[in-house]
Order: C-alpha cells, then structure tokens, then sequence
C-alpha cells in the first residue's frame, strides 16, 4: 500500500460506523448478494445506503465537533468545570443527528462550547431542511407534506413543525417587502421583460364562535397579484406577489422585481 493508502485506512478506521457503512456501499456496487438484479432495485438500495451514509458523516462529525470544541473551551477559558451533560439533537435532510454535550460552568457563567460553536439548537431544523420544508409547505398542505417528506427523503417531521417554520418564513419574505424602496445608484440593464396577473384564491373562514368548527364554514374568494420580471434574453426571473393589495402595492411588487 502507498502512503495515502495507509493513510486513508488510518483515518477510516477511526470512524468505524462510517467504515461499516463504505463496506456496506461496496457490497452493494459488486453485488455481492446477487439478489440485487434490476436497475430499479438498484436504484432503491442505492437512494437508501445514501441516506445513511449521510446521516452517518453527520452524525461522526457532530461527536468530533464536539470533542474539538470542548478542547478549545479548555484552552480559552480557566477555572471552569464541568456541569452535566446534554443530548442535543437537531433533524436533517439525512435524518435526526444526535450529540451529547459536555456543560461547563464558571461563576456566573455557564459554557455550551457545541451548540455555540456548531450554531445549533436542540430540536432545531437544519437549514437545508428548512429549505425542503418551505418549498413543500408553500405548495401543499401541512398535513400531507410529512408524507412527501418519508416518500422523498424517508424522513418524519411533525405537521406543527412544518407549518411553523413554512409561516415563519413567509412572514420574514413579507417583512422584507415592507422595506422602503431605495434605487440603487447603478446602471441598470438595457431592457427587462416584466408582466403582471392576477387570480381570485378561495378562502375558507371558520366560525370561532360554533363548538364544532367543522360546521359553519363560509367560503370566500380574494385576489392575489402575481409579477414576474426578467432582463432580455435571460432565464432567471424575480418574482413578486400581492395578496389582498391594492393597484398601487401591485404596481410597487411590479417595480421591486425590475
């Protein structure tokens, strides 16, 4: 073996859910088995052995992560002592990763070196998931979209969660236009394309007054304004919508895409 080759083997051989899992990829590709014949079966272990792979890297980096930020807590800081530990466990694209955090504590103090220096909070989403989590959220009900996350990422987030953090969202996006509009003092392109729609949108609004709020409901129609503009000749648009706005807002959405 090379130098690298021992190198590599070394390293690996400090990681040894990673190694059993690379065995386990390499089983796969040769198929040592022989039970794995079509393409599509293939394809189903393969898309499986991924996830797990990546949960596994994430979950060994979280354990180094953490040893290393302890070390360096104890390099920076003196006096302290430890306080406990902590399971810290935040969701993935990959799944749950869980790490059990060393505390320490100095009068008036107390350290949490993982969580600060990995900028992670217990049962916290990633924001990779976050990303999955909005782009679901926005096209489909809260409800159904926990399934779409096990269908595609084999993965269970609470309907709760996925609507808080879809909301939260669409409430910073909404923040964000509020802010006052500043022409940049640059030179702009030559010619932009922009076009503006509007569409009615059916609103179902409950009764808070009726015991069953199944009944009662009242079915209503309100309009959003969607706009899109794209400089000439490119395909990367920027979009814009007004939800219940008049004229005026629709005209200022329009005019924050250019």
């Amino acid at each position: 073996l090379s130098s690298d080759d021992m190198s590599f083997t070394e390293r690996l051989n400090r990681h040894p859910e990673l190694k059993a899992r690379m065995k386990s990829i390499l089983d796969l590709t040769e198929n040592t088995q022989g039970d794995v014949i079509k393409a599509d079966d293939a394809e189903k272990q393969t898309i499986k052995a991924v996830r797990q792979l990546g949960n596994d890297i994430l979950q060994d980096w979280g354990n180094h992560r953490s040893a290393s930020s302890e070390a360096q807590l104890r390099k920076e800081e003196t006096g302290i002592e430890g306080n406990g530990k902590k399971k810290v466990v935040w969701h993935t694209t990959y799944g749950d990763v869980t790490v059990i955090e060393q505390i320490f504590r100095k009068k008036g103090q107390q350290f949490r070196p993982f969580i600060d220096s990995a900028c992670v909070r217990n049962r916290s989403c990633s924001l990779p998931l976050q990303r999955v989590l909005v782009d679901f959220g926005a096209d489909h009900a809260f409800a159904g979209v926990s399934e779409k996350l096990e269908e595609h990422y084999g993965i269970y987030i609470g309907t709760s969660t996925i609507q808080k953090i879809t909301e939260h969202h669409g409430h910073k996006m909404h923040e964000q236009e509020k802010v006052a509009l500043v022409t940049p003092n640059i030179e702009g392109c030559a010619i932009q394309v922009g076009e503006i729609d509007g569409c009615m949108i059916p609103i179902v609004s409950i009764n808070e007054n009726e015991e069953d709020k199944r009944k009662k409901k009242t079915l209503g129609w309100k309009e959003t304004r969607l706009s899109l503009t794209h400089e000439q000749d490119s395909v990367t648009p920027k979009f814009g919508v007004v939800f219940q706005g008049s004229v005026d807002d629709a005209g200022q959405s329009l005019l924050n895409t250019a």
